[in-house]
Order: structure tokens, then C-alpha cells, then sequence
């Protein structure tokens, strides 16, 4: 699960773990990023 949450657009958090609104702004800015490298 943890090499699949590598590859996710999103990975998603243990399910013991809160989703709060900074674990989802971290990978969301890293991937944000990314493309902008891509498409620039």
C-alpha cells in the first residue's frame, strides 16, 4: 500500500490517521509543482 500511496496523484493517509486539510496541501503542492516544471 505504501509503494502504490508513491505513485497516487493523492496518496491517501492510514485510515487511523485524521485527513486534515494540511496533509492533503502537501502532496497537492508537490504535485502542483511538478506539472507547472512540465508544462513551463
Amino acid at each position: 500500500a505504501s509503494k502504490r500511496a508513491v505513485f497516487a496523484p493523492w496518496p491517501k493517509p492510514p485510515c487511523k490517521a485524521p485527513i486534515s486539510p494540511s496533509t492533503r496541501a502537501k502532496p497537492a503542492s508537490a504535485i502542483s509543482k511538478l506539472y507547472s516544471k512540465k508544462q513551463s
